[in-house]
């Protein structure tokens, strides 16, 4: 958080004002708009529940699931409490006439995308051999990176969204230590719900999301989930 403190007061206008003049387009490639989703929140949750109907190991995808929830509570009462505005609203506010109230109807403090990422990535780390860790903060930063070029967020938001992930995370580790049994909470039944998740999220996506978005989840994050199970095989995916 010092980070993300530093960042508001000597970083955030300067960031602001250079993408404001120098509007980017590179995030409009398709590889990135794959990464992009990845802190939406449905292909992460798509793939911990690919893991478990592939490898039919649920221990480590309850812990980040319940990060994740965590996550979720902890950004609701952040977002609320701080009201920061996003910076392409406060462009928008700059230049529409009425209700600019009306504009506000989500906030940038902290990023919700960038700390759902580092929840579960606080988790996995010590699931996945040393290479696919990399691999995964790689994309972590590459979607705090997205959130601010498109400007959704400021870095401070970013540095504020990771940090409160890697808490969250923390923090469902923590309660894994001290209640083992939540584990084991659907008593056996974890891979036909998976494999429920798994048929309904792609489903979900293309109602709300677009067709666009569904073929992003099938092309790129399909093959990730048999990646993932193929390691697995191998035994080089441990448990918390």
């Amino acid at each position: 958080m010092a980070a993300a403190t530093v960042c508001f007061f000597v970083v955030d206008e300067r960031v602001f004002s250079y993408l404001r003049e120098n509007p980017q387009k590179w995030d409009r490639a398709l590889w990135v708009q794959a990464l992009k989703q990845l802190g939406r929140g449905y292909p992460l949750i798509w793939l911990l529940l690919a893991w478990v109907w592939l490898t039919g190991k649920h221990k480590t995808v309850i812990v980040c699931l319940l990060s994740l929830l965590i996550t979720l509570a902890a950004l609701t009462v952040i977002k609320e409490t701080v009201r920061r505005p996003r910076p392409r609203d406060v462009i928008t506010a700059e230049t529409k006439v009425g209700d600019k109230k009306a504009i506000f109807k989500s906030w940038s403090f902290p990023s919700g995308d960038v700390a759902s990422v580092f929840a579960a990535g606080a988790v996995l780390v010590f699931a996945m051999p040393w290479p696919a860790t990399i691999v995964f903060v790689a994309c972590c930063c590459g979607v705090a990176i997205l959130r601010v070029v498109v400007l959704a967020h400021y870095p401070s938001d970013a540095l504020g969204g990771a940090a409160t992930g890697i808490l969250c995370g923390w923090a469902a580790i923590c309660i894994r230590n001290r209640y083992p049994g939540i584990e084991n909470i659907f008593k056996g039944r974890e891979r036909m719900l998976s494999l429920i998740g798994v048929i309904l999220i792609p489903i979900l996506i293309w109602r709300l999301q677009g067709l666009d978005k569904l073929i992003i989840l099938l092309e790129f994050y399909a093959p990730i989930a048999l990646i993932i199970a193929v390691v697995d095989r191998r035994g080089q995916l441990n448990k918390i």
